[in-house]
């Protein structure tokens, strides 16, 4: 094979390389921090605690009484909006007593980027999967599960909008004085588990920019081309038996 045939090899390859930097696929930047933690404060659930919870994956609460799964659900919406779902299941009895007051509250959750919130959706279960309701705890409307994948109905507002900046983000759950006001929504003292659901979208769109090592392909691929086409202009005639 000829220098000349390498050189034209090798400026093919350096192109191709660098068409290939260009044509992967951005990664945007996260809206949440799942690197850290936030702030689960509890009163009567079941009982009062402050305990420190995953912002992915499963957390345990309240000495043990109450587990807390946390999951992020994309849209899949152009305005890369997402769900934050934190669902909170008793290991054993119910999640609080008609006469107590209750509250679950997340304070602190890390965003990375400046977001608007801009939905909420709560939703009760029993022994049996989510409770059917027809009758409104928080003055919301009542909503089949918004949060993609999610069953059930509950109560919930869709499409406000309040501007948060980035870092941890002020007091976030629910609370009834009493609980009563729960179970006789239901008819039942049967409540074992609380999901509450919150929707949050970048202020400004993010991602779009290739990533290091993108950057990193096409440089060296680029760099490739300059120096095949500059040495092939040197030694035009150059042959390697």
């Amino acid at each position: 094979m000829t220098l000349e045939t390498k050189l034209k090899l090798t400026a093919a390859g350096a192109a191709a390389l660098a068409m290939l930097a260009f044509n992967l696929p951005a990664k945007a930047d996260p809206i949440f921090d799942t690197t850290k933690q936030f702030t689960v404060n509890g009163t009567n659930s079941p009982d009062s605690f402050s305990n420190p919870g995953n912002m992915t994956g499963g957390s345990t609460l309240d000495g043990g009484a109450l587990q807390l799964t946390t999951t992020i659900v994309p849209t899949g919406l152009p305005d890369q909006s997402e769900w934050i779902v934190f669902h909170y299941q008793t290991t054993d009895g119910a999640l609080s007593q008609p006469s107590q007051d209750w509250s679950l509250n997340q304070l602190g959750v890390p965003v990375l980027v400046p977001v608007d919130f801009i939905g909420d959706f709560t939703q009760f279960s029993g022994p049996d999967g989510p409770l059917d309701q027809t009758v409104s705890i928080f003055h919301q409307t009542l909503m089949s599960n918004p949060v993609p994948g999610g069953t059930g109905n509950g109560e919930g507002t869709l499409g406000f909008s309040a501007a948060f900046p980035a870092g941890p983000l002020g007091n976030l759950g629910a609370f009834t004085n009493p609980f009563s006001q729960v179970t006789n929504a239901f008819g039942t003292t049967d409540i074992e588990d609380f999901t509450q659901a919150l929707e949050f979208k970048p202020q400004t769109s993010v991602g779009g920019v290739p990533e290091p090592s993108t950057w990193t392909l096409a440089l060296m691929g680029f760099g490739l081309m300059a120096f095949a086409t500059r040495f092939a202009r040197k030694r035009p005639s150059a042959r390697i038996a």
